[in-house]
């Protein structure tokens, strides 16, 4: 597994959570309302991969290094996920 550093470098100050990547629209609508009850900023984004529409899960964006990755390792804990942090 790929290592992060969450300390910010220059021009990378926010981060956001990738929690899955998703083909399935409702699916991806039911893992996004799962993450908002539990309290995190939950989002879908659409992207193009390879020719078929994927649905991105993604929480954030969260500007203190350490908060995202206490927030990353809370949504894997809770929903059996391996979410990776991508600064922005």
């Amino acid at each position: 597994t790929k290592q992060v550093s969450f300390q910010p470098s220059a021009g990378k100050r926010r981060w956001t959570i990738q929690v899955a990547s998703l083909s399935d629209e409702s699916k991806a609508v039911a893992l996004r309302d799962k993450l908002r009850s539990q309290g995190f900023p939950a989002a879908i984004s659409q992207a193009v991969v390879k020719g078929k529409k994927m649905y991105r899960l993604k929480v954030g964006p969260e500007l203190d290094g350490d908060r995202a990755q206490a927030m990353k390792n809370k949504i894997n804990q809770l929903n059996n996920v391996q979410s990776i942090a991508i600064p922005e």
